[in-house]
């Protein structure tokens, strides 16, 4: 099925994060075993594209994404939850506790890119 409208409209109609009540979720499209763990565009405006330094062997790029975006954003590894995508490459994960300065960061460096 082919999409009718631009990466550019879907990333603004339906973005791959969005952030409510000191909560983000993003939804990720994760690539194991980069040179370095960053973060690499967009997914087809589906998903945000991160590069992990890590392989994908016994959780290890998981351990390791949880503990990036709990950086980015400034929280607790503990806040950072994975909640789909434990086996896979599309992924959504919640971050609690992020502060609207914080989160605002974020969005303009990533609506920038």
């Amino acid at each position: 099925m082919k999409d009718s409208g631009s990466a550019t409209s879907d990333r603004r109609d339906n973005p791959p994060y969005r952030y409510q009540d000191g909560r983000v979720v993003l939804i990720l499209r994760v690539q194991p075993g980069a040179a370095s763990t960053e973060w690499g565009g967009s997914y087809g405006g589906r998903a945000l594209r991160l590069k992990v330094a890590a392989p994908a062997l016994d959780g290890k790029a998981n351990r390791v994404l949880l503990r990036f975006l709990a950086k980015t954003f400034g929280v607790a590894p503990s806040r950072v939850v994975l909640n789909r995508g434990e086996h896979a490459r599309t992924k959504t994960v919640t971050i609690h506790n992020v502060t609207l300065h914080r989160w605002k960061e974020f969005f303009t460096q990533w609506e920038s890119a």
